[in-house]
């Protein structure tokens, strides 16, 4: 065999070499730009795993392009370097979706992983055959030694610093499935909150139109709470106090009753307390022995805000790393972003799904509480294939007094549907997925949201800016395993507070004494009327502070600096007729528990606050507020 044939053959194997490790290095950084998720105890592995994708890259590359370059030799057919690029990025790129198949519980489709492989393939051919030669000609000596070092020590270097911040690896699947230790002895968990949605969006709830049959088909064998309300009109204080079951202002969500305008600015640049081991409901199920998992979108949603505590995983779908763009593998992503396809967004209902569906297959063996939160139906209504979506535009035209709201919330009302039914569908796909798994039979699953969404009723549009209804009245689902209590019905207004210490009881865990809400199990048992019940809810996110009571039949509205509250009577109108009750016996009554709860909560904020930790936020979190129309 000639000297040039050794040659080409070893010139093969440096170039694929070059090109694997290109690939490996942004493939590393990738890696660690991805979406995380805990990892405990293994620090090292997620430091050493950028290099080792590297290594193997360059490995795959040499190995492969000296095959191709013997089988050449053989034929007496040797192609340029720009071939031997060609089919050297041809070889890793076909290696690497495998290991990403391997990797990962949900398969892509077939074309798209060709395509993927053919544009890196394509892309390396065309550019190898300009800076290949530049390259890798001429003898072999330390140049490329030193060049591939430096690439791992740069990988490795990605590594630690990631794992030393986050301690995390990457991906919604990559995760082995949860071995059972230390079993739990109640039921699985499926807690499914969906943003923005209110209780008459659904047809179990009266909407004749509404679009819902999954959901409507859960309703069928769960109670129904015909009146339950959120403790506030926005979503971090509102999940704050499902967890915790205390008010926003014991979490450090609630207002304290000085300030001026918005309180948004205090968050981005101030950290709320941790609830402590009293407890917020992740932690405690994790200590009874069960396995925490959370798939959540929305950047109130930001483990910064502390909704994380008590979770071994959490993880916010739409907050991507912007390295992940720059991933040779994630090509066909960037092109569906470039197409701005609404489905392929991972704040969207779908990829939302496909987490969840991950979580459990990984949690099936052993008991599990897992959280899944919807974006859908917040601004902006765009459901894929929505035939008049409502951009987030629309929302600071009505604030402006650009469009006149009579004529323009039909529309938005009829946008929000659309996404109401889109998260629907793929809630569906979720529970038809607990159900293939034999796994329905023994999981309660719990179905609310954390506000709801004003269209005029008294006068406002969106959420944050009162206390009516619209934006309190939320839908609480139970489905309890066995089918137990299936089609009932329960009429008497409850919290969502009460939702953590119904959870606690049918895990068959002791009461937290310092709860604010009660178990609803109570409420289901046979003989006996329930005692009244009253669901209290505070915090404006806009504008002056206010506190709310809400009974069967009246609501009381205090605002900041006011000596009496609004009276709504909802017995005379399903809308909440305003009512001048003050005399009334009942409403005094009432009067005098919201002015003392009213004053204590305003203690309890005041006491928080102190303890409050200076913790700016991040640009992309400012980012993710303004994108959904929070910030201005």
């Amino acid at each position: 065999m000639s000297e040039s044939r050794p040659r080409s053959v070893r010139d093969a194997a440096v170039a694929g070499a070059w090109v694997g490790g290109g690939f490996g290095l942004v493939e590393g950084w990738g890696l660690c730009a991805q979406p995380p998720a805990p990892l405990p105890g293994r620090g090292a592995v997620v430091a050493l795993l950028p290099a080792l994708v590297l290594w193997l890259h360059c490995a795959a590359g040499a190995g492969g392009l000296s095959l191709a370059g013997l089988l050449a030799i053989l034929f007496r057919r040797t192609p340029g370097l720009a071939g031997w690029f060609a089919i050297g990025a041809g070889l890793v790129a076909g290696g690497a979706r495998l290991a990403a198949l391997l990797a990962q519980s949900a398969r892509p489709a077939a074309w798209m992983g060709g395509l993927e492989v053919l544009a890196v393939a394509g892309a390396c051919g065309i550019a190898a055959s300009a800076l290949g030669p530049r390259l890798v000609l001429g003898p072999v000596g330390s140049r490329p030694l030193l060049l591939a070092c430096a690439l791992t020590a740069a990988a490795l270097w990605g590594g630690i610093a990631t794992s030393l911040r986050a301690g995390r690896i990457w991906g919604p699947g990559s995760l082995p499935r949860v071995e059972a230790r230390d079993p739990a002895t109640g039921p699985n968990v499926l807690l499914l909150t969906v943003d923005t949605l209110r209780a008459d969006a659904l047809g179990c709830y009266g909407n004749g139109g509404a679009r819902t049959p999954h959901l409507d088909g859960l309703a069928s064998r769960a109670v129904l709470f015909e009146s339950a309300h959120a403790a506030s009109p926005w979503t971090l204080a509102s999940l704050s106090a499902l967890f915790t079951s205390r008010f926003p202002s014991e979490c450090g969500t609630g207002r304290t009753g000085e300030e001026e305008g918005r309180v948004l600015e205090r968050f981005l640049l101030r950290r709320p307390p941790r609830s402590g081991e009293g407890g917020s409901l992740p932690g405690v199920l994790a200590r009874a022995g069960y396995a925490t998992e959370a798939q959540v979108t929305n950047v109130w949603c930001e483990a910064r805000f502390g909704l994380d505590e008590g979770f071994a995983r959490y993880r916010r779908l739409d907050r991507p790393g912007w390295m992940a763009h720059l991933r040779p593998l994630h090509l066909a992503r960037l092109v569906r972003r470039l197409r701005s396809d609404p489905d392929g967004d991972p704040a969207r209902a779908r990829p939302v799904t496909d987490a969840a569906i991950a979580s459990i297959d990984r949690l099936r063996d052993r008991r599990f509480f897992l959280w899944v939160h919807y974006l859908d139906p917040h601004l902006p209504y765009d459901a894929p294939g929505s035939s008049r979506p409502v951009p987030l535009s629309f929302l600071e035209d009505v604030r402006v007094g650009r469009v006149a709201p009579a004529s323009a919330l039909p529309r938005a009302r009829e946008a929000y549907a659309e996404e109401v039914a889109y998260a629907d569908r793929e809630i569906g796909r979720l529970l038809a997925h607990l159900r293939a798994k034999d796994l329905e039979r023994e999981t309660l699953v719990v179905l609310t949201s954390d506000h709801g969404e004003e269209f005029g009723e008294h006068g406002g549009f969106e959420h944050g800016h009162s206390l009516h209804d619209e934006v309190l009245r939320v839908p609480l689902l139970l489905a309890f395993p066995g089918g137990r209590h299936a089609g009932r019905r329960v009429a008497p207004p409850v919290s969502l507070l009460d939702v953590a210490p119904t959870i606690r009881a049918v895990a068959g865990l002791p009461p937290d004494p310092g709860a604010e809400g009660a178990s609803l199990l109570p409420l289901l048992e046979e003989g006996g009327a329930p005692a009244p019940r009253t669901a209290f809810s505070e915090s404006l996110l806009y504008g002056e502070e206010a506190k709310s009571l809400r009974t069967e039949r009246w609501r009381l509205i205090l605002r900041h600096g006011e000596a009496e509250p609004l009276v709504l009577d909802y017995a005379r109108d399903p809308a909440g007729e305003r009512a001048d009750r003050t005399e009334d016996p009942d409403v005094r009554g009432l009067r005098d528990r919201l002015l003392e709860w009213a004053g204590r909560m305003r203690g309890e904020a005041v006491r928080v606050e102190a303890h409050r930790t200076a913790d700016p936020a991040d640009a992309e979190t400012e980012r993710s507020l303004r994108a959904l129309g929070y910030l201005r």
